[in-house]
């Protein structure tokens, strides 16, 4: 969007030459063929995997003594690692911490009833609570 230099008259930069007297527009803007569009064009960038270590991984394994929490960091660290989104991927740590969550969810839920249902057993019975088996 311009004017022309020598008329005023306003003049596409698409136009080559000013409509009203005919001077050459210096704004002017070829129009591109295909092919020289397409070079224009970028070809598309892979993602690059992230530098560093997958962190989910560790912290998995540190928490998986909790049971089901370092399930859920289990979990997530496996996906990233299968998703490739760090160069460090860690895989056969997140495996780790998923088996090792596994076990340690299992591990809770044994402990919490048989001790839940002690716990009822003593307070049903009048019990004070002391676990005393003597006879």
């Amino acid at each position: 969007m311009s004017y022309c230099e020598k008329c005023g008259q306003f003049v596409d930069d698409s136009t080559r030459y000013c409509q009203n007297c005919g001077e050459e527009n210096k704004n002017y803007v070829a129009p591109m063929n295909a092919y020289q569009a397409s070079a224009y064009q970028q070809a598309p960038v892979a993602e690059q995997p992230k530098n560093g270590l997958n962190v989910m991984a560790i912290v998995a394994i540190a928490l998986s003594e909790l049971g089901v929490v370092g399930l859920i960091f289990a979990i997530i660290a496996l996906k990233n690692a299968k998703s490739g989104t760090y160069r460090t991927p860690l895989k056969p740590l997140a495996v780790a911490a998923l088996v090792v969550s596994i076990i340690m969810t299992v591990f809770w839920l044994i402990y919490i009833c048989v001790f839940g249902a002690a716990a009822c057993a003593a307070v049903k019975y009048g019990g004070s609570g002391n676990f005393n088996f003597d006879y």
